[in-house]
Formats: C-alpha cells, structure tokens, sequence
C-alpha cells in the first residue's frame, strides 16, 4: 500500500493535499479560500506557554479586524479564528486564544460559576464562523 504524500494544506480549512490534488488549483479545493496554502514540509511542534500564544492571537485577532474592510483582507478574520481553533482544540480545558472566542464563552463560564447576568454586551465582534475540514499540522508532526 502506498502512503498518501501530502505536500501542502489550506491556512483556512485545514484541508490537507497531494500535489496532484492541487496540480490545476488557484484556490483551496474544499473552502476556495485564495490564500498561501501551507507546506506540510514545514509543520513542526513548538513549545510556548498558552498566555503568550493568547498575547499572539489576541493581537492578530486586533489586526484582522482592523484590515478586514481592504478586499485583499476580507478573510483575515476568519483565517485567525481557524489558526486559534486548531490551537485551542490541542488544550481544549485551557482559555480561548481570543478575545472574541473568550467573551462568546462568558455568559456559559458565569452560568457554571453561578453568577446570573443578563446578556452580555461588548464592542468587540464574535468570532466569524470558519470552515474546518482538516487537522492542519496537527497530528502530522514527526
């Protein structure tokens, strides 16, 4: 039997492909997301403490947001998101990596601490829904 080779993956999606899956592509095959995909060559584990990856995915969140209204950076909020969702779905016990994942958790965290509360209201956007039909690196690494 012959092991599927994949040589790259979707920054959006996390779809994972051969090169002859993407040979003809201009786009990523399962989302159409036009970004630079990822090349599995490079997938790697990296040891960092959660805190600074949150400082890291909170202030990309910040950027995307800012950019977001250019149409080259329509998606970058959703690419953020499906960064963090990777991530955080390797610690799922641990705090959301953003702020807006962290603030769409409030009002179950306040429930389960027995705090009742109305809505909860912030300036700050939810987290824009993403497509994940991939692991991205995660279980690819060596």
């Amino acid at each position: 039997m012959i092991d599927r080779v994949e040589t790259q993956w979707c920054v959006d999606c996390g779809a994972r492909f051969t090169e002859e899956e993407v040979a003809e592509a201009t786009c990523c095959p399962r989302c159409r997301s036009n970004g630079v995909p990822c090349s599995a060559a490079q997938d790697l584990r990296v040891e960092v403490n959660w805190h600074e990856l949150r400082i890291l995915a909170i202030w990309a969140e910040n950027w995307a947001r800012r950019i977001e209204h250019e149409p080259a950076n329509i998606r970058a909020p959703g690419t953020v998101q499906a960064i963090a969702r990777r991530l955080e779905g390797q610690h799922p016990s641990l705090t959301r990596l953003t702020l807006s994942g962290e603030l769409a958790d409030l009002p179950k965290a306040l429930a389960d601490a027995g705090i009742s509360t109305g809505p909860v209201h912030s300036t700050i956007e939810p987290p824009p829904t993403v497509r994940d039909f991939g692991p991205g690196a995660v279980g690819h690494v060596a």
